[in-house]
């Protein structure tokens, strides 16, 4: 027995017990062929018990109740489609958040219209239509007589009229400096200080003077009535006061450079907004029946911005809503009926707002030089916000409106009453609304990463159009170093029903897509229903190993060296059995092949067998199947 080595006299390291589970086995004089969790054993792979090793499945089986059909089932495809994007502008992944308007959200747009028929669409174009030159301030002014709107205009030192059909009527008279618009009426300060009413009738121009002495005075109109701000003070003017002397400012600010910015109006007061260099502030003015003669109350403060953010321009919705530009971009508030004000965050922070006008539902935004057009330029045009879907948080969703082919600042804004459109005031041009589509336009999709850091494959891509859809759409995959990469160009409505191959096709987290359309004819374009892209995740295949364990009292090597002693093979089971019990990760060892994996033990199965050649006693195969972590 003198060959035979007695487990109690060479005792196995405690790889289990002293060094924790993933501590290696290093054969000495017994060649061992596996060792798990620090035990070593000898392989009992035979006919009967045969060694397996296999890659574990990453993919699973799982019942999809998504609103999204498909979207959910993990087995093959992982798809990512959008066929809405009412949710606006602004969001970098699509799987953003918990809510649904998430996947209705994309990054950013130029001349497409995402509001109508849940489809994707070129917008109009813009034109000018008359260049006055100079800093050109624009108001909306109906004829008294006829249906004709006119789009008034004025540079400081002339003024004039864009009829409906673009043409430019020249104006008589003493020209305005600053205006507004009450309809079929524009007020304007001339350089006199005299307030003066301008009106056109059946094409006859006229005008008058209101009041005098408000020098350097800018009118606002509001509940029937017009508020002249004069440096810090306001002034209060009937439309019909006569032509005398402004009556006295019903307010004036006690620090004499604050600069009073925009006035809009409550059911039961008027708001007026000013500021200093870094202080921003909302003014409320309650309207107070006073001996019959409706009159302003007293000033409060009702909103106050934060340090640093600047009103630059109001507007209110329906009574209830108040739609406030800043240096920032512009907030919603809601108007309570105590004339309180409870604004949110910033739902567009891009660029500063310079004009806001209303129509339907939407809030449309002035921004000079805040559309991307891709050729390293931005132009100036309007942003539309959607005033009836706020999210939870209290955003409403914003997309990139009609835009100019100008940089130059936007001085003035309103709307033309003809076509339910909007003129602007761009670098001494008046823009109006063209009746032909852009001749290009863009969309980039929010980032696809299937909510998972893990990279993957992206293979497909399709887009589906709606009825009448005509011209050329382009898709370009954007990588996740913004690197764009051409990936296929449907030159017709037939091809948009395609499943085209993803560019690059390298592992990303992340792509998103751009997608550019091209207009077919003056009025024809794409019709963009939705987009899907399919991937494959590609995370690292790992290994499950079935291995049968030699465990007997007495074993032998294959060199010939014999090892044990009665009682061994049951305390090693158990051992081992009690080693991964726990299901903390252990340490598998192939001592033969030098492989290793850490896993964790899924089943541990002890098969009490007759010894084989070379072994005697109590004993059997160990069962175990590791899978690998």
């Amino acid at each position: 027995m003198s060959d035979i080595i007695s487990i109690t006299e060479k005792p196995v390291e405690g790889i289990g017990r002293e060094g924790g589970s993933l501590k290696a086995w290093a054969n000495t004089d017994f060649s061992y062929d596996f060792a798990l969790g620090g035990y070593p054993f000898l392989s009992g792979a035979s006919d009967r018990y045969p060694s397996a090793r296999a890659l574990v499945q990453i993919q699973k089986q799982q019942l999809d109740i998504s609103q999204d059909p498909g979207e959910q089932t993990l087995s093959s495809w992982w798809a990512r489609s959008q066929r809405d994007w009412s949710g606006g502008a602004g969001q970098n992944y699509i799987d953003s958040g918990g809510e649904e308007v998430a996947r209705t959200r994309y990054l950013d747009s130029f001349n497409i219209n995402v509001w109508d028929d849940q489809k994707l669409q070129l917008l109009n174009d813009t034109s000018s239509a008359h260049s006055p030159t100079g800093t050109v301030l624009i108001a909306q002014l109906d004829d008294l007589a006829t249906t004709e709107h006119y789009v008034f205009h004025t540079n400081g030192t002339a003024y004039g009229f864009v009829k409906s059909d673009g043409t430019n009527v020249t104006g008589t008279g003493t020209v305005p400096v600053t205006i507004c618009s009450q309809g079929d009426a524009v007020f304007g300060v001339d350089g006199s200080g005299n307030l003066r009413k301008y009106t056109m009738s059946s094409g006859t121009q006229a005008n008058a003077v209101v009041a005098t002495g408000v020098t350097g005075g800018v009118p606002f109109y509001v509940k029937e009535r017009l508020i002249v701000r004069v440096g810090a003070a306001l002034h209060q003017v009937s439309p019909g006061h006569g032509g005398g002397a402004v009556s006295a400012a019903f307010y004036t600010h006690t620090d004499s450079d604050w600069n009073w910015i925009d006035v809009a109006e409550t059911p039961t007061a008027i708001l007026v907004s000013g500021s200093t260099a870094s202080v921003g502030v909302i003014y409320s003015f309650t309207v107070e029946d006073t001996s019959g003669a409706l009159t302003l109350g007293q000033g409060r403060v009702i909103a106050e911005l934060p340090n640093g953010e600047i009103p630059t321009a109001m507007q209110t919705y329906l009574g209830t809503f108040l739609v406030l530009g800043t240096n920032k971009g512009a907030r919603i508030g809601a108007i309570s009926e105590q004339g309180t004000i409870s604004y949110g965050p910033l739902s567009y922070d891009k660029y500063q707002v310079d004009f806001i006008e209303l129509q339907d539902r939407f809030a449309y935004l002035g921004v000079t030089a805040g559309h991307d057009d891709r050729t390293g330029t931005k132009k100036t045009g309007l942003v539309r916000v959607d005033l009836s879907a706020p999210t939870s948080q209290g955003f409403y969703p914003y997309a990139n409106d009609q835009s100019s082919d100008s940089s130059a600042a936007l001085t003035g804004l309103c709307q033309r009453a003809s076509t339910g459109n909007f003129a602007m005031a761009i670098g001494g041009s008046v823009y109006v609304t063209s009746a032909t589509l852009a001749l290009v336009g863009y969309l980039t999709t929010s980032r696809v990463r299937y909510s998972t850091l893990e990279p993957k494959s992206y293979q497909l891509f399709r887009l589906t159009h709606g009825k009448g859809s005509a011209g050329r759409v382009t898709v370009n995959g954007i990588d996740e170093d913004d690197e764009e990469n051409s990936t296929f160009t449907y030159d017709s409505a037939v091809q948009l029903e395609s499943e085209v191959g993803v560019s690059p096709d390298t592992p990303q987290e992340y792509m998103s897509f751009l997608l550019t359309l091209n207009r077919d004819t003056t009025t024809t374009g794409p019709l963009i229903d939705g987009w899907m892209v399919k991937a494959l995740p590609l995370v690292e295949r790992k290994q499950k190993v079935r291995v049968p364990l030699m465990c007997f009292d007495i074993e032998r090597d294959r060199f010939g060296v014999t090892r044990g002693k009665t009682g061994d093979a049951l305390t090693r089971y158990r051992d081992v059995r009690d080693s991964v019990a726990a299901g903390l990760p252990v340490l598998f060892q192939d001592l033969v092949t030098l492989e290793s994996l850490i896993g964790v033990v899924e089943d541990l199965e002890f098969n009490q067998t007759s010894p084989p050649a070379g072994a005697s006693g109590f004993g059997g195969v160990i069962y175990a199947t590791i899978r690998e972590l």
